[in-house]
């Protein structure tokens, strides 16, 4: 009869608004899922990026750090050279002063 055929057609009706709600939420579920990744993948990231400022900042300092200490051994070469040349210089006087006592 037609209020068979309603009734039919009624819990059909609920079955698949069942069904639509059962995959609402499997769908809600997966984004909430994927949302949470993206959320820690974020937490990651700013992690990596803090590691590698303070990395290049360590680089930094390692590089002002070892041009400091060429310059100090460029500065340590010069002051070899010239107490070399005044070592030579007392030789010779030294050698003068022999030959002006012979």
């Amino acid at each position: 009869s037609e209020h068979q055929k309603t009734i039919a057609a009624k819990d059909e009706a609920n079955a698949q608004l069942v069904q639509i709600r059962a995959q609402l939420e499997h769908a809600l579920k997966d984004q909430h899922d994927v949302q949470a990744q993206a959320n820690h993948l974020q937490e990651e990231l700013k992690l990596r990026e803090k590691e590698l400022s303070a990395g290049t900042a360590e680089l930094l300092n390692a590089k002002e750090e070892a041009e400091s200490l060429q310059e100090e051994v460029k500065q340590g070469r010069n002051e070899v050279g010239r107490l070399e040349a005044e070592e030579r210089r007392l030789a010779k006087e030294v050698k003068e002063m022999q030959r002006a006592r012979e």
